[in-house]
């Protein structure tokens, strides 16, 4: 006799309450809460005048998108202090104890700025959270369709492009940097850097993890240096009319 051998019907599992998370967003959300308090609490620290003795004029500037606290101080110089080279990890702006102070010679704090940015903040981990939505839909946490794995390969193919771009453009004015410098030994070239890329990520690993993305910005440049940067890197300058005579500085801002 034929027997009837379909299995049982099992009972739905039951829904999840909305509040009820999973421990996987909760680590997305707590770890979106803390690189955003490494972000905006702490100051990052810009040296405003070198002095030929042992202190520089610092400025330490709190808070992302925008800046809620900027103080400025006196800090002794680290070309005196007689210690060794750091690693590169050590000039997160988070690391340091200074960027925990909130007084200084002179400070400027916002108000507003302090209001905005917390509320920022915690839009972004409201964001965050929405992880949950896509969690819910998924039995396993690793769990993946093809179109997500498209995705998150074209975006991460994407930033390791765009890094690579400012990498090669970092080396491309080293290179032309230290040609400059063989033809012009005696003259030392007054640049200053400009960050190119986000100032969040700047803040949370520092300047010397994200060097790639410091470009050339405003120079001072002598009339052999004009020549010099020109004939090396093909970019335009603004010049006054003294631009050819050795020794005479004239402001050239390169675009």
């Amino acid at each position: 006799m034929p027997t009837d051998r379909s299995e049982p019907e099992t009972p739905e599992q039951p829904r999840r309450p909305w509040w009820r998370l999973h421990l996987s967003t909760w680590v997305v959300v707590l770890l979106t809460a803390a690189v955003l308090v490494l972000i905006i609490v702490p100051g990052e620290k810009t040296i405003l005048a070198f002095s030929s003795g042992p202190w520089d004029k610092v400025q330490y500037s709190h808070g992302w998108p925008w800046a809620w606290l900027e103080q400025i101080e006196w800090e002794r110089t680290t070309l005196y202090n007689g210690e060794p080279p750091e690693p590169l990890w050590r000039f997160m702006p988070w690391l340091s104890d200074d960027a925990w102070k909130f007084t200084g010679d002179e400070v400027q704090f916002r108000f507003s700025m302090f209001a905005f940015d917390p509320a920022i903040a915690a839009a972004i981990v409201v964001i965050a959270a929405a992880f949950e939505v896509w969690r819910r839909r998924r039995y396993r946490l690793w769990q993946f369709s093809l179109r997500e794995l498209f995705v998150l390969t074209l975006v991460v193919a994407v930033v390791l492009g765009w890094w690579q771009g400012h990498r090669r453009r970092r080396l491309h004015e080293l290179e032309a940097l230290s040609q400059i410098n063989r033809m012009v030994p005696s003259e030392s070239a007054p640049i200053r850097f400009r960050h190119l890329g986000p100032v969040w990520l700047r803040k949370l690993l520092g300047t010397p993890l994200t060097a790639d993305f410091v470009a050339f910005g405003r120079l001072m440049l002598s009339g052999r240096w004009c020549l010099a940067f020109s004939a090396t890197t093909g970019r335009g300058f603004v010049c006054d009319d003294f631009r050819f005579q050795p020794g005479i500085n004239c402001p050239s801002v390169v675009s």
